[in-house]
């Protein structure tokens, strides 16, 4: 028996006369993300696509208008509900950062089931443009995947990336992705995964609605970034599967191929069709142009941002070191003011920054952390519900010995939680902290502290969930110290 979780994408429009069109044509070249002219149109854009709207992945090594390579004669299928490799038995399988030949999830086939395909962009989107879209100026670090149309669609005309099957999910399990969700929230989503019982499934991430129809836009795009899954796998031949545990050993393959997101697949591994490539990495899908480019062609080549990290949230923006990666101090020192680079972090994520009393006088948060149990003015950084799950995530970041990272929090209700968590690089998330359960209602601010041992994280995440209407959760004055309880960050104060 193999069971089924869908994942409803919504996928969201905004009028706009001033966007570029984001067909399939523009995953290759769009010259008019080049320069300033917002006028262009769709016709001067594509004028060279011709039959580019029939392309349709199909198990195949596909380039949309790239006639020198010859298509793969293999065609191969997959139907829902059939697997297409061996069975996912360690959850970071699932884990989707590159969307190249190692990951486990592919399009699906078949009549009535979807009508578009996920394709592997690579190309840098423009900020301005992807805002007024998509209400967000978060855009996806490195490659990603895109769906998208030029033609207005029926809003039952889908597109379905599926997953590899999933052996068997002891307990509940979690998906996250990067994808828009409301307002200037970027994600990602956290979609819970029941337990399914011992039985193999799959978990399918549907768009629809690609309805959208003015005169320089017609169709639409869904773009989903950075997918994780976690969950404790169930035993096999008396050992206990791993976690989510990222290996990025298993990112790319030895030749440094990159292929598009395999659809279907032989269940023998040496006839993948997506694993057997030329030595000359073919072009892959774009979509604008890299902002650091020489040149004026529009290709972003995919190899030069192969190294990059995954980039699962809105990360702050400030100076980092060669590597990519902030330190402590960087991310982990705010008090949230407007001027503070750290408070970024909050605006970016759908949590909101105040230098005032918010809400009203039985539930609100009635001032700062600078001294408590409040203090009436100064700033911080809060969510209001109703909020089944919301997070203000910093950007990676790296420490060179262990510290202390001393926070305040704001939790006035007894129902809602909140818990802090580190995501160490290539390994599985942990909770640090968890704000205890309140046995009555308390309006104030709480000191609490956690460690931090020298290494490299992806993000530390301040995680509220189950937070009803008119409830407030708020984080405040941010600061590291070593082992003396010293300051480790003098300059940042």
């Amino acid at each position: 028996m193999l069971s089924t979780v869908i994942v409803g994408l919504l996928v969201l429009f905004r009028s706009c006369g001033a966007c570029s069109p984001f067909g399939r044509e523009s995953l290759l070249v769009a010259q008019s993300m080049l320069g300033p002219d917002r006028t262009i149109s769709t016709n001067e854009l594509f004028s060279s696509a011709s039959s580019s709207s029939n392309v349709r992945a199909r198990g195949q090594n596909t380039h949309l208008l790239v006639p020198s390579i010859p298509s793969n004669p293999k065609s191969m299928s997959v139907s829902l509900g059939v697997p297409s490799a061996p069975p996912i038995r360690k959850s970071s399988d699932l884990n989707c950062a590159h969307f190249d030949e190692s990951c486990r999830w592919r399009n699906v086939d078949g009549l009535f089931v979807d009508e578009l395909d996920w394709y592997q962009g690579s190309g840098e989107l423009d900020a301005s443009r992807m805002a007024v879209a998509t209400a967000t100026h978060v855009l996806p670090d490195g490659s990603y995947a895109i769906a998208a149309t030029e033609l207005v669609q029926f809003p039952t005309t889908k597109a379905v990336l599926v997953s590899d099957e999933i052996a068997c999910q002891s307990g509940d399990g979690e998906i996250r992705f990067i994808s828009p969700i409301d307002k200037t929230d970027p994600g990602p989503v956290f979609i819970n995964i029941p337990d399914q019982g011992p039985v193999p499934f799959q978990i399918y991430l549907i768009a629809d609605h690609f309805t959208f129809n003015s005169d320089n836009l017609k169709g639409g795009f869904a773009i989903i970034d950075s997918i994780e899954y976690y969950a404790k796998m169930c035993q096999n031949g008396g050992q206990e599967a791993q976690g989510n545990s990222f290996d990025p050993s298993d990112e790319l393959t030895q030749n440094g191929v990159v292929p598009l997101i395999p659809l279907a697949e032989s269940s023998d591994e040496t006839a993948r069709v997506t694993s057997k490539r030329a030595a000359v990495t073919p072009p892959t899908l774009k979509l604008g142009i890299s902002r650091h480019s020489d040149t004026k062609t529009g290709i972003y080549q995919f190899e030069s941002i192969l190294d990059k990290k995954p980039n699962i949230v809105a990360n702050l923006e400030n100076d980092e070191d060669d590597d990519g990666m902030s330190s402590i101090c960087e991310v982990a020192v705010c008090s949230f003011n407007e001027s503070e680079l750290c408070s970024r972090i909050a605006s970016k994520s759908g949590w909101q920054l105040s230098n005032e009393p918010v809400g009203n006088p039985l539930t609100g948060i009635r001032g700062d952390a600078s001294s408590l149990p409040y203090h009436e003015e100064g700033s911080f950084a809060y969510i209001e519900g109703p909020q089944f799950v919301s997070r203000l995530q910093t950007s990676s970041f790296f420490v060179d010995q262990p510290v202390t990272l001393v926070f305040s929090y704001y939790k006035a209700d007894k129902i809602s939680e909140l818990r802090v968590l580190l995501k160490p690089e290539y390994s599985k998330e942990f909770a640090v902290f968890r704000a205890p359960r309140l046995t009555k209602t308390s309006r104030r601010w709480y000191r609490e502290s956690i460690q931090i041992a020298a290494g490299s994280y992806e993000y530390m995440a301040f995680e509220a969930s189950n937070l009803k209407s008119n409830n407030y959760i708020g984080i405040d004055e941010m600061f590291v110290v070593d082992d003396k309880r010293k300051s480790f960050c003098l300059k940042f104060h």
